[in-house]
């Protein structure tokens, strides 16, 4: 499982989203999934590399180039401090800035996370257990699959998500681990959830979408199947798509400043609902 990120915030594992469920794996594709846009390492790929600038002579037919002064020197590097203004400005004048508020609590079941948080009816609930990975709809605070409601007892990692909210737990020990809700609406947000984490700024906020491997099985009801012989059968709580369609789970990816070069990265992503994908990606992929 991956480190909390800069913010605080649990990030959930990405192998969660890239290995065949009935494992403890997601059910994204992995030929649809994202991979990470941040540099693997810690040096940004336009920073300035100390000592390394060298001035090269410059060509007799080109005038001189003059700066403030009056003499040729090389581009000043940014200063510390860039502002997150200054991208709103560089991604479009009027920009708004977009703040993600986020509580987290510790030493808390995964039952006990779900009462703290309200209107959670309706919520998709992706859970991990040591043997599986299970898709789930919540109803008065109780986790349902197709086949009725689910024991929590062996999950060790949830995402519960809406539109405009999402709670995220991970086992510490036990059944006791430690929650985080984010929500874009700070009145969403459990007071019971002692610890209010540093909120996260961003200067735009995009759909991001990940196909969800297999075809859909002819249904009816609230739940469709998906099914691919390469991995099997997974159960999802939404109605079964048109004939050749297939689903698609819905992220919103919040892009924020790196504040000494002004470059862009997304600083965090919340799950947001599962749809059906357009025709023109429902024949890629798996299934």
């Amino acid at each position: 499982m991956a480190a909390d990120p800069p913010h605080g915030r649990p990030r959930t594992s990405q192998t969660a989203a890239r290995r065949p469920p009935g494992r403890g794996d997601s059910p994204v594709d992995a030929r649809a999934s994202r991979s990470d846009s941040r540099p693997d390492s810690d040096r940004l790929r336009h920073q300035p590399r100390s000592g390394r600038h060298r001035r090269r002579p410059r060509p007799a037919h080109l005038p001189p180039r003059e700066q403030a002064g009056g003499t040729d020197r090389l581009p000043q590097q940014r200063g510390r401090g860039r502002s997150l203004q200054s991208l709103a400005h560089l991604l479009g004048r009027g920009a708004v800035v977009i703040t993600l508020y986020s509580r987290a609590a510790s030493d808390i079941s995964l039952s006990t996370a779900l009462d703290a948080v309200t209107g959670l009816d309706g919520a998709v609930a992706f859970l991990s257990t040591p043997r599986e990975h299970i898709t789930a709809r919540v109803r008065d605070g109780r986790c349902h699959t197709r086949d009725g409601v689910r024991s929590l007892d062996t999950v060790f990692e949830a995402r519960i998500f809406d539109e405009d909210k999402e709670v995220r737990w991970l086992s510490t020990s036990g059944h006791q681990g430690r929650a985080v809700a984010l929500s874009e609406e700070p009145g969403l947000l459990p007071d019971s959830f002692p610890d209010r984490l540093a909120d996260l700024s961003a200067a735009e906020a995009i759909e991001s979408h990940y196909l969800l491997w297999g075809q859909a099985l002819p249904g009816e009801g609230e739940w469709t199947t998906l099914h691919t012989p390469q991995i099997g059968t997974l159960h999802v709580p939404f109605p079964a798509p048109e004939p050749r369609r297939r689903l698609r789970l819905a992220a919103r990816e919040y892009v924020c400043a790196e504040p000494e070069h002004g470059n862009a990265y997304v600083g965090e992503e919340r799950l947001v609902r599962i749809e059906q994908a357009p025709a023109e990606e429902s024949g890629s992929g798996r299934g």
